[in-house]
């Protein structure tokens, strides 16, 4: 399917799976590289400026959490 054709929606799922994937694929790797589990949880908080018709005009990122855990296996 043709980027150009797609809706919002369907554009957000796409870029969503494809980051979720980049994301899984990066932890996966180092977890296999140095034989070490890890569990990793982020989150971030956005604040969006709307327009007046409701459509986003801007985002700014107000925070982030990152925690971490490792454990190596050797």
């Amino acid at each position: 399917m043709n980027e150009k054709n797609l809706t919002p929606a369907e554009t957000f799922f796409m870029k969503k799976a494809e980051f979720e994937h980049g994301i899984t694929e990066a932890v996966k790797n180092f977890a296999g590289m140095y034989a070490t589990d890890v569990v990793i949880k982020v989150a971030v908080a956005v604040q969006p400026a709307l327009a007046t018709s409701g459509d986003v005009v801007d985002c700014r990122i107000k925070g982030v959490e990152v925690e971490a855990k490792y454990t190596q296996n050797v």
